[in-house]
C-alpha cells in the first residue's frame, strides 16, 4: 500500500492524462508490529494492473492464500474508485497499455 500511494501521489504531481500503476509484487504485506496501512485510497482515474503475481510457497499448500490476497487488492483498488486488472502473459501487458 506505501507503494501504492507513492505512485498516486507522484502521477498526480506530475499531471499525467493516463494514471496506470504497475504493481510486480506477492501482495502480501510483511509489516512489522506498529505500522498502519489500512488506510484509504484515493484512486479515482487510476488503472492498477498486477503482473505476474507472484505465488508464495504457502499458496502451494492452501491455494486460497493466494486467491484471497488478489480479492483484498482487488477489493481495496475499486473501492477507492480505481480499477483493478491481473496479467499473468506478460506479452499480453503490451496490449493491454495500449488501449
Amino acid at each position: 500500500s506505501g507503494g501504492i500511494l507513492q505512485a498516486v501521489e507522484y502521477l498526480n504531481e506530475k499531471g499525467t492524462g493516463h494514471k496506470t500503476i504497475l504493481i510486480f509484487s506477492d501482495l502480501k504485506e510483511d509489516l512489522e508490529e506498529g505500522y498502519v496501512r489500512e488506510f484509504d485510497l484515493e484512486l479515482s482515474g487510476f488503472d492498477v494492473i498486477a503482473l505476474n503475481v507472484t505465488k508464495l510457497r504457502s499458496d502451494n499448500i492452501d491455494p486460497r492464500e493466494y486467491m484471497d490476497r488478489l480479492e483484498y487488492w482487488q477489493s481495496r483498488i475499486e473501492e477507492g474508485g480505481g480499477s483493478w486488472r491481473v496479467i499473468n502473459d506478460m506479452d499480453r501487458l503490451e496490449r493491454v497499455l495500449g488501449e
